[in-house]
């Protein structure tokens, strides 16, 4: 293998639960592993630290973004992997992406990402994402950033642009994310957490709210993730899950309304 290190990046709060196997999974893997942790209140960082992770610390923002820039500019590895807390690799990854690293002249590698929600992994409806652009070398991500990845589910979009040979293997290799194991933590997260924030963003960027748009995204949502992708052959779970997105998206275009009104509140 070339003289290459590697660094696994994972950003925590309160994730006691799951850090142990994401930190076991990367242990052969990892050349170094650093945990940014937001304060937690639980024993994350001391099952990290006793697991040998470099751990490192991030004020609470609310959503991961500001945190994971952080913990990837303190690592020190040519190649940065990142997980979440509740994801793992399997041996069977982590031997494929080192053969990549050692033969090929690739400084970003895709690779797919499987979720947990409520009752299953899910594949269909698009929720199983086939190119996560989550391996790549430290020098393409800091050298091409830019104040936009700050924002929620920005963090990675500068990479895939910038990249002069990315290879993808999603059809065949995946992270496991078991991020919602139930209903509650998917609604509290995502519908109500994730939606506001996003809102707030879209207020500051300029969007402007519209009935139109708060009618149409979900609906349009809904169709594309449960008829053309196919989310309905995953049964129950597929459809719950469809209905929940598509009120995510009408709670982002909800708040950005009420965001709407309380500035307006604000200037009288």
């Amino acid at each position: 293998m070339k003289n290459v290190k590697i660094s696994v990046v994972i950003n925590t709060f309160n994730e006691e639960a799951h850090i142990k196997k994401c930190v076991e999974s990367v242990l052969t893997f990892a050349d170094e592993i650093v945990v940014c942790d937001m304060y937690s209140d639980d024993n994350t960082v001391n099952i990290a630290s006793s697991l040998g992770a470099k751990v490192i610390y991030h004020e609470r923002v609310g959503f991961v973004e500001p945190a994971r820039y952080y913990a990837i500019s303190n690592a020190t590895g040519d190649w940065i992997l990142v997980l979440d807390a509740d994801e793992y690799i399997t041996e069977e990854l982590s031997v494929k992406l080192k053969e990549l690293v050692a033969n090929s002249d690739a400084d970003l590698i895709a690779i797919g990402k499987l979720y947990f929600y409520f009752a299953n992994y899910i594949k269909r409806g698009g929720f199983y994402l086939e190119s996560s652009p989550l391996f790549f070398k430290k020098d393409l991500y800091m050298n091409n950033f830019t104040e936009e990845n700050m924002k929620i589910f920005k963090g990675f979009i500068h990479l895939k642009p910038a990249s002069k040979k990315m290879i993808s293997i999603g059809d065949k290799y995946f992270i496991w994310h078991d991020a919602y194991p139930s209903i509650e933590k998917f609604v509290a997260k995502t519908n109500a957490k994730y939606a506001f924030i996003e809102a707030k963003q879209m207020f500051a960027d300029g969007d402007t709210f519209s009935v139109y748009k708060l009618l149409w995204d979900p609906t349009k949502t809904f169709l594309k993730k449960y008829l053309y992708q196919r989310a309905m052959l995953d049964g129950v779970n597929g459809l719950i899950l469809c209905v929940l997105y598509a009120n995510y998206r009408f709670n982002v275009w909800a708040n950005l309304w009420q965001i709407e009104q309380d500035n307006k509140n604000i200037k009288k």
